[in-house]
């Protein structure tokens, strides 16, 4: 008789723990926008990811260890296709802040898919926010206390550097951003832009601060402003004709930053996501700015 109820529990055990072991196998995660992919797999949920956005394939632990021939790639997350994302049978949908468009996005509400859209943030100490989300929508919180743990160290690390700068009454360098969009002509960023939160919380002074949102500027009109430093994006140097094609151009050959070869090319992914790998890069920033 005992042995009868011991093959009982064992036997109800085994069909729990198989249960939960299939449920687990089976979460099938779409996450849309590279600030909430690089998130998902730092936290170490890369394993459910069956399906990515455009964007987030700018990152290498998307294609390295799970093979970007494991993963779907999806429309860029602004431009999604709700029949795309759902033909991945997903059992979550991860969204960074601007998915869309709205009609696209509602149908994903509407179809009974759990779906976890992350805020739009204004500061990098905000970051730790969406990881803390995400952390708990994933049951990784030992993961996401780790990596919030990360970014208070570069955060620190930033205050101090920028702190010193101010102790030692060196002047806040004058930057202006800008991002070649293939027409020959720039857009800069100004207030409200990711732009101008990087370059403000690295201890700069945004010269381009009369308009919201990235605008075209000229390069002449760049060169009135007269930036200590210029700061360009990777993407797209290359259909200039790399930096030095850059520094030639009309106009902002003959900038203070130009003249002074204070032209910084930073990472897209890592700075302007205002994501996990941000904060650092900030700091890295910081320093260049106040180096001797």
């Amino acid at each position: 008789m005992r042995l009868f109820a011991f093959l009982k529990v064992a036997l109800l055990f085994f069909l729990v723990t198989g249960v939960s072991h299939a449920e687990e196998k089976s979460e099938r995660v779409v996450s849309l926008g590279i600030s909430a992919t690089e998130i998902v797999f730092a936290l170490g949920s890369g394993d459910k990811v069956v399906a990515v956005d455009q964007s987030s394939l700018f990152l290498p632990i998307v294609k390295k260890p799970y093979g970007e021939d494991k993963i779907t790639a999806l429309n860029y997350y602004r431009t999604l296709s709700a029949e795309g994302v759902l033909s991945c049978n997903p059992t979550l949908i991860i969204g960074s802040d601007g998915i869309g468009p709205p009609a696209a996005v509602d149908q994903l509400k509407q179809s009974g898919v759990e779906m976890v859209l992350l805020p739009k943030i204004k500061s990098l100490e905000e970051i730790t926010g969406k990881i803390s989300q995400l952390a708990e929508t994933l049951d990784q919180q030992e993961s996401g206390k780790q990596l919030i743990e990360q970014i208070d160290v570069h955060l620190k690390e930033t205050q101090k550097i920028v702190s010193q700068a101010q102790a030692d009454k060196k002047s806040p360098p004058r930057v202006i951003f800008l991002m070649n969009h293939g027409t020959g002509a720039f857009r800069a960023g100004g207030t409200g832009t990711a732009a101008d939160t990087i370059i403000k919380a690295a201890g700069g002074v945004n010269v381009v601060e009369s308009f919201q949102g990235y605008k075209e500027l000229s390069a002449e009109s760049a060169l009135q402003a007269n930036p200590d430093i210029l700061l360009v994006p990777d993407r797209g140097l290359q259909q200039l004709g790399g930096l030095e094609a850059f520094k030639n151009l009309p106009g902002l050959s003959a900038s203070a930053a130009v003249q002074n070869d204070r032209v910084k090319v930073i990472d897209m992914a890592k700075t302007l996501t205002l994501g996990l790998n941000t904060p650092e890069a900030v700091k890295e920033l910081a320093l260049y700015f106040y180096q001797e």
